[in-house]
């Protein structure tokens, strides 16, 4: 185990240029996996609520691979919000006063 913390750089002061490539390695390959457990309309439909999800999520996962806060606390915090997103897109899709609150409603504009 001491092998692995030392590769990830598991409770360094800083990390050396190795170990950040090795986070993001890890990183990506996590990053991946909580995005398709999300849903696929993630990052497909890119209205507001998508958007600030994706921006909250590259966040998040950022630290991972720069910051040396334990990996799993990070890749946890990463899973949080895809997993609210599919929630409340269920719920959005499901209950139809909620839907408006969540997504954007489509406007005519006319040239008068």
């Amino acid at each position: 185990m001491s092998l692995l913390q030392s590769l990830l750089g598991i409770g360094a002061e800083e990390l050396n240029p190795g170990q950040m490539a090795l986070r993001a390695a890890l990183t990506f390959v996590v990053a991946v996996a909580i995005v398709r457990l999300g849903h696929k309309r993630l990052f497909g439909k890119a209205t507001a609520f998508d958007l600030v999800v994706a921006i909250m999520f590259g966040s998040i996962m950022s630290r991972a691979i720069t910051n040396t806060l334990g990996l799993l606390g990070v890749w946890l915090a990463g899973f949080v919000p895809v997993m609210m997103h599919r929630l409340v897109a269920t719920l959005s899709y499901h209950i139809n006063p909620f839907g408006p609150l969540v997504k954007s409603v489509s406007q005519v504009v006319s040239l008068r």
